[in-house]
């Protein structure tokens, strides 16, 4: 068909609505709410003590060990960052606009992302979800980010995806919070 008749509202139904990082003593917890995506894929935990992420799928009370991603080395690979003189505020924090280019062969995939150093750094895996609608190239572009990223804009195929904090709360976090459940089971990493 004509693809100026293509129907693409379907795809809004892929990426979370909301997502929520909760951060304590170098752990991390992305909970993803909305979209199939946060069904795929689950929660992320990241225990600092461990080096070790995993995907949480409460519905199914299963978790799965985060593989490693691999970058196939017969690609030529190449991720850029470069800083912009462009700033913004967002929810009250100063930002400045990084231009990310990921390319893998002939294939480059852009993304704006306003970062701000007023927050405490964030490990690398509280951005996993963020840059895993982009593949593996935007998630090792994502844990080299030198701030934390309070926008971000990615365009993919026609297609724009922006994602912005709305809120940035401070408040005690519970340890259980960055444990697994002990009745969840270990499960093999797929959809």
């Amino acid at each position: 068909g004509d693809p100026a008749s293509v129907d693409y509202s379907q795809t809004a139904n892929i990426f979370p609505s909301t997502i929520f990082i909760k951060l304590k003593n170098g752990n991390s917890l992305t909970e993803m709410a909305g979209g199939n995506m946060s069904q795929m894929i689950g929660d992320i935990l990241y225990i600092k003590n461990q080096n070790i992420a995993y995907y949480i799928k409460d519905a199914t009370e299963t978790y799965t060990i985060k593989p490693a991603n691999k970058t196939d080395t017969a690609n030529q690979v190449h991720i850029g960052m470069a800083k912009t003189k462009d700033t913004a505020s967002i929810d009250g924090y100063s930002c400045t606009k990084y231009i990310i280019t990921c390319t893998e062969n002939t294939d480059t995939k852009i993304s704006y992302v306003w970062l701000t150093q007023n927050l405490q750094s964030m490990n690398a895996y509280s951005f996993e979800s963020l840059g895993s609608s982009a593949g593996s190239l935007h998630n090792d572009a994502f844990k080299n980010l030198p701030g934390v990223p309070l926008r971000i804009e990615s365009y993919e195929k026609g297609f724009k995806m922006t994602m912005e904090v709305t809120e940035i709360t401070k408040q005690g976090l519970q340890d259980s919070n960055f444990t697994i459940p002990i009745t969840y089971k270990e499960a093999t990493f797929g959809y």
